[in-house]
This record gives C-alpha cells, structure tokens and sequence, in this order.
C-alpha cells in the first residue's frame, strides 16, 4: 500500500488537466435502443445535456488471414450544448469526460446522475471494472530551463544522465502500481515538444479497481471517491512542491 500525501481540496489556478474522464464496465447488455439511450439523456438532463447522437462501435477479431471485421453495434454519445463535456453508453461500457474541467464536486455529479441513469433504464447486474483518468499536460515554465527540480529525479530518469540528458529530446515511460486494496494505477509520463518546440510533461494517470461487486449506486460512487483521492495523491508525489506552487 503506497503512503501518498493527503488529498488538498484546493484548485489549481493554472491547471494542466487536458482531459479527465470515469468510465465503469459492466456485462454485456446487447445494443442499446434510441429510446434508452434517450431516458438516460433526460434522466441525466436535457438542459445539461442536449445533445444525443449514434456511436457505433465496431470491432475486429484477429484470425489466420487477418482481422475480420466484426458487424457494428450500436452505442451512443450525449453532449453538453457547448460539446466539451460528453456521455457515452455503450453494451458493455459507459463513461463520462470533459476538456474543460469543472472540479471534482461538479464533475462526479455529473457521473452520479449517470450511474442513477443507467441503473434505472438498462439495470446492469454487475460492474466489472471502474477507472478514473487523469491527463495532464504541464508546459515548462518561462523561468526554468528544464524539468530538474520540477518533477522528481526519480521520475526523470536518462534526463538526469550527464552524457546523454542534453540530448534528450522526448521521453516516455510506463509505471504499473498497486496503489492500496483493489485500486491499481496505469503511469504514462515523460517529456515532449509541442507543435510550437516547447517542453511540455505528460502526467497521465489511469486509476482503476477490478472487483466484481453487483451494481450498486452507492457502493460504485463510494469506490469513484477512492479512486479521486488517490489520483490527488499520486499527481503530489510526481510533481515537486516548486512545481506544485507554480501551478497554484
């Protein structure tokens, strides 16, 4: 069990988040009809929520000569009126993400009135999986000259090294971690330049627990805020506090 620092309930004035989103897996369900997905958009609000559209999913199976390609099946996508918000509902899956995030209070209550939706429309048995992600893309400040001391050494890696750190101009790497009972986290982190030559680092946390409990409201929301807590630890223990002051 990893000992993260304590979840802060302050926002980040300069916030990096370019994505955040939860997605719960459930059983299969079979295609989901207009009419379902069109409770689920006015269970969850039509005033928050406007804008219904199909979403086919296709698949593929790898076999002897190739992928065959699977036929499609329905799934379908609800926006916000502005578009930076989006629900999906899909046979076996469903999710909800925003570009622009609001804060976490407001955000989970939107997955809340998602899960309520679900659960009274399609009635899943169980849930198979929940995750959390966070993705975060920190541009190098205008009074640093690289990452030292902005995220941790340890972290950093061949940057730090003195024959080929100057050298570097991108980097990734993957960090699987067992963050305490039943929630696990997906690492993806590094440097790269963006379309204009600037440094920028990628913190992109998949947070996720594996049970199979039934579906239940409560206990699913319950488990979301364990997750939320321990992707606020985690992104404290892989940004220094120079860096985290920067951005607050």
């Amino acid at each position: 069990m990893l000992k993260l620092p304590e979840r802060s309930g302050e926002r980040l004035s300069r916030s990096p988040l370019i994505l955040v989103a939860i997605q719960i897996t459930y059983e299969d369900l079979g295609d989901i009809a207009r009419a379902d997905a069109r409770a689920i958009q006015k269970a969850m609000g039509r005033t928050t929520w406007s804008g219904l559209f199909s979403n086919p999913i296709l698949s593929g199976v790898l076999g002897p000569t190739g992928i065959n390609q699977q036929p499609s099946r329905q799934g379908w996508r609800i926006t916000s009126p502005d578009a930076v918000r989006a629900a999906s509902i899909a046979p076996d899956n469903a999710a909800i993400e925003t570009r622009s995030y609001p804060g976490w209070e407001t955000f989970s209550s939107y997955f809340t009135s998602l899960i309520h939706a679900l659960a009274e429309t399609l009635d899943p048995q169980q849930h198979v999986r929940l995750g959390l992600r966070y993705i975060n893309q920190i541009a190098l400040p205008e009074w640093a000259t690289d990452w030292k001391g902005l995220i941790p050494s340890t972290l950093l890696g061949p940057i730090l090294d003195d024959t080929l750190g100057s050298g570097i101009t991108a980097t990734e790497q993957r960090v699987v971690l067992d963050v305490n009972e039943g929630v696990h986290c997906l690492l993806r982190h590094g440097t790269f330049a963006d379309g204009d030559g600037k440094s920028q680092y990628l913190l992109d946390y998949d947070v996720f627990g594996t049970a199979q409990p039934a579906f239940e409201t409560g206990q699913i929301l319950e488990e979301v805020e364990r997750l939320h807590d321990a992707v606020c630890g985690l992104f404290r223990a892989t940004v220094t506090d120079k860096l985290y002051e920067h951005l607050s």
